[in-house]
């Protein structure tokens, strides 16, 4: 993890390093790991293998609307599992109800990563089968605080980088969702703002991650 943490990599390529290497000790099935601006906590720049997007605006809306393991309100790199949040009843999770018990999902280890400057993500991993272990837990207890400074060293570095924008972004971004957060219309100057936010093949449509998160909060 150390050897990880002092090469310049972007936040992207810096969590999916990171993933690997906690995927060679820890099982998981499913990630879901996003940035967070520090003082807001609003997530964007999804890293996910989530297994259907369809079901993206409803899991980045429960998410925004957990009372139990939401990232605002667990301590600081310390990792703690839904079964061990709920008592082992996972209907108390809101989330668990209504999308993940469909996966068939078992249990989430959720680790925020934060310190005196603030929140800079957090991370989910979903497990089928089997509950995390202490052992589980403990490791990745153990490489949280280290994640963290990483994370943060990652996302200032993003500043010192030249824009890749054109410049020729001009017009209103705006972007009009349902209570549900289904995309309900939007101005044509948006998709350019998407695409320059996350870059998308020209034959795809930008995911608007950074949109639902917003909206969510």
């Amino acid at each position: 993890m150390q050897k990880i943490a002092a090469q310049r990599l972007d936040d992207r390529q810096l969590r999916i390093a990171i993933l690997a290497e906690i995927g060679a000790l820890v099982r998981f099935d499913v990630f879901v790991w996003l940035v967070t601006d520090p003082d807001t906590c609003v997530g964007s720049a999804p890293v996910a293998n989530a297994p259907s997007m369809d079901d993206l605006p409803a899991l980045i809306r429960l998410k925004y609307l957990a009372s139990v393991n939401r990232w605002t309100s667990m301590q600081p790199n310390t990792p703690v599992s839904l079964v061990n949040a709920t008592n082992g009843d996972l209907s108390r999770s809101r989330m668990w109800n209504e999308v993940l018990r469909g996966y068939g999902v078992t249990d989430v280890a959720s680790i925020t990563f934060s310190d005196q400057f603030g929140c800079w993500g957090f991370l989910d991993l979903w497990r089928r089968g089997e509950q995390f272990s202490v052992d589980d837990m403990t490791l990745l207890h153990d490489i949280a605080a280290p994640i963290t400074v990483a994370l943060r060293r990652s996302v200032a570095s993003s500043f010192d980088l030249p824009s890749t924008s054109s410049g020729d972004l001009r017009g209103p971004a705006v972007v009009l969702m349902s209570d549900d957060l289904e995309l309900v219309t939007q101005t044509a100057e948006t998709d350019a703002y998407l695409r320059a936010l996350l870059p998308t093949p020209l034959d795809q449509s930008p995911i608007p991650a950074a949109v639902y998160n917003v909206a969510a909060q």
